[in-house]
């Protein structure tokens, strides 16, 4: 009796930094670094000291950032605008009440 077992190996695609610099628009190694400590960008594999990137996370990353919520104008600080005088001097600086 031949028992033959298919075993499925699941196929994750890793990329290196400069791959994922790349597909971000040849962006600076420092743009990597500050996005790795914003929140929800994701963390890499560290393999024999090389950082990798699982494409899938990179993917998600990207849609969550397609369906981030608008930022809310309301919290917001008022526009400060210069006072001044009829020979253009700046007397002092107040908010702008115009919104």
């Amino acid at each position: 009796m031949s028992i033959t077992a298919q075993i499925e190996i699941p196929q994750t695609l890793y990329l290196k930094a400069r791959q994922v610099r790349s597909r971000y628009g040849d962006v600076s190694h420092m743009w990597l670094v500050r996005r790795q400590k914003d929140a929800g960008f994701p963390s890499p594999t560290i393999f024999g000291g090389i950082r990798f990137w699982k494409l899938s996370d990179l993917e998600r990353w990207e849609k969550d950032q397609n369906t981030a919520p608008p930022i809310r104008t309301n919290n917001l600080p008022k526009a400060v605008v210069p006072r001044s005088n009829v020979n253009g001097e700046i007397l002092a600086w107040s908010e702008d009440d115009s919104t």
